[in-house]
């Protein structure tokens, strides 16, 4: 049974941010990408793509952003042939859509996410919504592993503020938030690899209480604030 409270520590809008603890043996997608990946442990990655990289270009090679990059569009193209996305639908429909309202819009294909432990950041500092121009949806952040510090994700306090920090999020664990928040990664400075998946979702019907404030408190003028950019995200 799923469970949803209020993050903690933060003030301003990412105040507003949830928290929901599901099973991870119900919804066993890090099985999943043990398999993909043909490890017994997805978090230690970096050692088998630094050892590989190391064999082709020389010692001195170190892990760069392609490296992330490489091993998240890997991801994305085995997921197709694998018991990932059933999983995911399932998820959907039974972890996030009950706490908003019963129905969702989301992708039928989520992002997935790899940061490479001892890696450059993978993401830029960016606000979903001037990306998308979709204001409605909500952001859901599926880590894992346990996160925090560098290999956290880093959001706002509040909008405009520019005061990034990471959020403490643990496998078992959704952060949802309004991803018109800026945020993003710094470089993981931890010896843990951090894999994943998010995805954007917007309740059906939307209606006043159905967002649960995640989307409140947006100041006046926050849509036509939208500024369109090209980012890593």
């Amino acid at each position: 049974m799923a469970s949803i409270r209020d993050i903690e520590g933060w003030d301003g809008a990412m105040s507003s941010a949830k928290l929901i603890r599901y099973e991870p043996a119900q919804f066993p997608f890090e099985k999943v990408f043990c398999r993909m990946f043909r490890m017994r442990d997805v978090s230690r990655l970096h050692r088998a793509v630094l050892a590989k990289k190391r064999t082709r270009l020389g010692p001195e090679a170190e892990l760069g952003y392609r490296d992330s990059k490489a091993m998240r569009d890997w991801m994305a193209s085995q997921a197709a042939d694998s018991a990932f996305y059933p999983i995911y639908h399932a998820f959907v429909r039974l972890v996030l859509a009950p706490f908003f309202g019963g129905k969702l819009s989301y992708p039928q294909r989520p992002r997935f996410r790899v940061h490479l432990a001892r890696g450059p950041g993978v993401s830029d500092w960016h606000r979903d919504t001037d990306i998308t121009g979709r204001f409605d949806q909500i952001a859901a952040w599926i880590p894992m592993v346990d996160c925090r510090g560098t290999r956290s994700m880093w959001v706002e306090s509040d909008y405009g503020k520019a005061d990034h920090r990471p959020v403490e999020v643990r496998h078992g664990e959704v952060l949802v938030f309004d991803s018109g928040l800026s945020h993003g990664t710094v470089a993981n400075e931890s010896d843990v690899t951090r894999v994943g998946f998010d995805l954007r979702f917007a309740p059906l019907p939307a209606g006043a209480g159905v967002d649960r404030g995640i989307l409140a408190r947006r100041p006046e003028g926050f849509e036509a604030d939208r500024v369109v950019v090209n980012c890593r995200c």
